[in-house]
């Protein structure tokens, strides 16, 4: 569905890497993603210093203090230090997203998944020291504590011919999420994660693809009933995607829900669909909501690519990751 030249990076043997996970859920790269959010400057300045391109300015160096916040002790050691700089060099990818994103708080969405994705691979990394070291126990052990011991035995169950990679990358990727909707959660004062209605489960629902299911709750939220009167509403209040050239008819939505290769709705045409909603945090809301649907929808096409011989039907990966998530989410998070 993403295409044959979409690229699947890996920060760790457990975990998707940071390019993969913005461009499946945003369509953008890391770097694209702080360029827009006005980050990418000090970022850049940053890495010129580290490849030795130009010397920084006080004012520069307080630029990146800024952004990076108390990791910018470490960055400061590098700049001065080459053992320094070969520690930074065995950093993960997340690791190093992390370094340089700045403190990270517990209540926002993007610093929730860079710490969850961070907290994975260090255990990947601490299991990797075990194996290394002979001891294979401890890293059996450090995967259970982390993960539980019905991982393998479940994929088989719900996936027989599944990879052991893609297992692995979609567990992880699951696991994330979960952290994300129980962090939320209590965020917003409920601190009992079993009143949760999990959004992923409603995304996953099995009636239509993640984006079809988006595509009815922003509906529901508008008040239209079906497509026709939301592309007509979009019609009235002349909301328009394609740099506002082009209207969003009822044949673009049913288009976008059946979220077909080639064709799939972007993050720019949901920032416009979504001002049919009056209140902003209900737009933001639902923003956040097309990116865990776009990553959910990732994580079925990576199963479907990952099995030995024929791939499973749309429907059958949508199921089985829904399940997944399910037992994830009640075992861990509950």
């Amino acid at each position: 569905m993403f295409g044959k030249s979409f690229k699947v990076e890996l920060s760790t043997g457990l975990t998707l890497g940071p390019d993969t996970v913005m461009r499946a859920a945003l369509r953008k790269s890391v770097l694209t993603f702080l360029r827009d959010s006005g980050s990418e400057l000090p970022l850049r300045q940053l890495v010129y210093a580290l490849r030795g391109k130009h010397r920084i300015t006080r004012t520069t160096r307080d630029t990146i203090n800024r952004a990076m916040g108390p990791a910018f002790t470490l960055v400061e050691a590098v700049l001065g230090d080459h053992r320094a700089y070969e520690e930074m060099t065995r950093l993960s990818d997340w690791e190093a997203v992390a370094l340089t994103w700045g403190a990270l708080s517990t209540t926002h969405p993007m610093d929730i998944v860079v710490a969850t994705f961070v907290e994975l691979d260090q255990v990947a990394k601490k299991g990797g020291q075990a194996v290394l070291s002979g001891n294979r126990a401890e890293a059996e052990r450090l995967l259970c504590a982390a993960f539980g011991d019905d991982v393998q035995p479940e994929w088989l169950r719900l996936c027989p011919h599944l990879s052991l990679q893609g297992a692995i990358l979609i567990e992880t990727s699951l696991h994330v999420v979960a952290r994300l909707e129980a962090s939320l959660a209590l965020s917003a004062q409920r601190p009992d994660a079993r009143a949760v209605t999990w959004v992923a489960l409603e995304l996953l629902a099995p009636k239509h693809r993640p984006l079809g299911n988006w595509l009815q709750q922003l509906c529901a939220a508008a008040g239209c009933q079906n497509y026709p009167q939301l592309a007509d509403l979009t019609l009235r209040k002349g909301i328009c995607h394609r740099n506002g050239k082009r209207p969003i008819t009822h044949g673009a939505l049913k288009d976008w829900s059946r979220m077909k290769s080639g064709n799939l709705m972007s993050i720019e045409a949901c920032r416009e669909l979504v001002k049919v909603l009056s209140l902003q945090a209900q737009q933001e809301g639902m923003i956040g909501r097309f990116a865990l649907t776009c990553f959910l929808a990732f994580l079925c096409d990576l199963l479907r690519s990952t099995v030995h011989g024929d791939p499973p039907s749309w429907e059958e990966a949508q199921r089985v990751v829904a399940e997944r998530y399910r037992s994830i989410a009640d075992r861990d998070f509950a």
